[in-house]
């Protein structure tokens, strides 16, 4: 019998490869209408802190919804407040991201979330490192997962530790999970 991480590791590939075909006029298309998608949403409009993530390879763009800020990291992985300077600074994972003030962002009410695959459940596979599952275990705030369409699985082994999302954000649908 497979086990869990093998099936994850499984689905990781297929989708990751498929998401990695994407062309980039293609993604751009997709995350706008993702965006404009979130942007309907009233828990976004309501949303006082959001958490956000600047996107790295084919990833849903979130360059509309965070114009002039986005959270981000601080060496230690903790959410910060960026600032709007200009200036880029190595981010965690190898990523650059705007440089932050020394203000940790722990009391967000909204969660923008990326992933490689998304189920209607809500159970989400990332890169494995966990780093989201941690930062969202004790979070009381709503969660979003933004999606292409072929993130979409029919399931995803869920563990313990897994955080699951409240709603996925595609570009045909809004999934409540």
């Amino acid at each position: 019998m497979e086990s869990t991480l093998q099936h994850k590791k499984q689905i990781r590939e297929t989708i990751l490869a498929k998401r990695e075909s994407l062309k980039p006029e293609q993604v751009e298309k997709k995350s706008d209408t993702i965006q404009k998608n979130l942007s309907n949403m009233s828990a976004y409009r309501d949303a006082k802190i959001i958490l956000g993530y600047i996107p790295i390879k084919n990833e849903v763009r979130t360059n509309k919804l965070f114009p002039n800020a986005l959270p981000g990291f601080d060496e230690n992985k903790n959410p910060v407040a960026l600032k709007n300077d200009g200036e880029l600074v190595a981010g965690p994972y190898k990523t650059k991201q705007p440089s932050y003030s020394e203000d940790k962002l722990t009391n967000f009410d909204f969660a923008i979330v990326p992933g490689i695959a998304f189920d209607e459940k809500g159970n989400r596979i990332g890169y494995g490192k966990g780093y989201y599952d941690k930062l969202l275990a004790n979070s009381d705030a709503t969660k979003i997962g933004l999606a292409f369409d072929i993130q979409i699985v029919d399931e995803i082994p869920a563990e313990s530790h897994d955080v699951q999302m409240d709603f996925i954000v595609t570009e045909t649908r809004v999934i409540p999970c």
